[in-house]
């Protein structure tokens, strides 16, 4: 059964710079170099999603089904492959 799934937003980060200064190693690290820190949470939140592929940010996605397999009038389930389902 062929889907697909096209991403509409972009993706953001899981953590902004401003929650993970609260870790005093990474607060040395802003204090010292910035850009440096956002780079790295923009690589560590990349390489989260890539590793459990999934995204953890609310997404709209289209998904598409072709029904193949299925029975006319019979109930069946639909496995979605992003989730939670929010609507």
């Amino acid at each position: 059964m062929p889907i697909t799934l096209t991403p509409l937003p972009a993706s953001a980060d899981l953590i902004t710079a401003a929650r993970a200064v609260y870790n005093p190693i990474l607060s040395a690290l802003n204090g010292s170099s910035p850009a440096y820190l956002t780079a790295l949470i923009s690589a560590a939140s990349a390489s989260i999603r890539g590793y459990c592929r999934r995204q953890f940010n609310a997404v709209s996605y289209v998904e598409y089904h072709d029904g193949w397999g299925y029975r006319l009038g019979e109930a069946q389930a639909v496995l979605l492959v992003e989730r939670p389902v929010t609507s």
